[in-house]
């Protein structure tokens, strides 16, 4: 590589990065100042998943700390994946129970659920990137192959 190309190819870097800081600042000026009894209100939105397989949008919840706090001694990763499933969908509507929700839903269905949850739900992503082998999605692949 030339020192042409290697000065621009710095020059470059420097850029970006300085595009990211000019956003950064942006990002920080955009924020407004809130109590936390004002962000908790906002905290109850309920959001929608299509799912074909059901002819229907499923409405849902961002999982809870005591979700997490409640799910934590479940050894079963499926079985953790497939609670925390129900609990979202529970939370934006409570009149389903474990049973219904267990016994009515087929599993490849719940997969796909919770897949589409997590390609809408940008809370999820980390987490799942993080225990990627743990998801419903690596229990469907591990039971179909």
């Amino acid at each position: 590589m030339s020192l042409e190309e290697e000065r621009r190819k710095e020059a470059e870097k420097l850029e970006k990065l300085a595009e990211r800081v000019e956003r950064e600042l942006k990002e920080k000026e955009d924020l407004q100042v809130k109590t936390l009894s004002e962000v908790l209100k906002g905290a109850n939105k309920v959001y929608y998943v299509d799912v074909p397989e059901l002819s229907c949008r499923l409405a849902y919840k961002k999982p809870s700390i005591q979700d997490y706090i409640e799910l934590q001694n479940e050894t079963d990763k499926t079985l953790y994946s497939v609670k925390l499933l129900y609990r979202m969908l529970r939370a934006a509507d409570p009149s389903v129970t474990w049973e219904e929700f267990s016994e009515a839903i087929p599993f490849d269905v719940a997969v796909n659920i919770a897949a589409r949850i997590i390609e809408s739900a940008p809370f999820l992503l980390k987490r799942r990137r993080r225990e990627s082998k743990t998801s419903l999605g690596a229990a469907s692949a591990s039971q179909s192959g």
